[in-house]
């Protein structure tokens, strides 16, 4: 496949994902898929495990909205740029709904391989999700007597 060819299959994973179409992880890519939180290490990162984040993410901001800011292509990958929008309407990570609305920005680098991404790695701001959401940064009390 070709560079364009490579661009629209990211393109469109991205919007089907950003609409909570988790059948993207059935036909979009390969079955030995492998994703990298990069933000989040020791997560779970197999298609069930994705599919129901997506569904958490959707439940917990139903107007959840996904928009391509930029995307760049070279040989087999694709990095993307999106901007993520929704309002916290429903539970998140168990806690109540704020009824807030976020904004976060997502950076992911794709490979593909015959027309189905097989790798991802994605970077998403949750720090800045999490403090639009309310919560404060807290940090560590120095210790005087060391």
């Amino acid at each position: 496949m070709g560079i364009e060819e490579n661009k629209e299959i990211v393109r469109i994973f991205t919007e089907r994902f950003g609409r909570g179409d988790n059948s993207v992880f059935d036909d979009m890519v390969t079955t030995d898929f492998l994703i990298h939180y990069l933000m989040r290490q020791g997560i779970d990162n197999d298609i069930d495990a994705l599919k129901k984040t997506n569904d958490g993410g959707h439940a917990a901001f139903p107007d959840y909205s996904i928009e391509i800011v930029d995307m760049i292509a070279e040989d087999d990958k694709v990095m993307v740029i999106a901007k993520r929008t929704g309002t916290n309407t429903g539970e998140f990570s168990g806690l109540p709904p704020t009824g807030k609305t976020v904004t976060m920005y997502r950076m992911a680098l794709y490979r593909l391989e015959n027309g189905k991404i097989a790798e991802g790695w994605n970077l998403d701001d949750y720090l800045g999700q999490l403090l639009q959401l309310g919560f404060t940064l807290t940090p560590p009390s120095l210790n005087k007597g060391a």
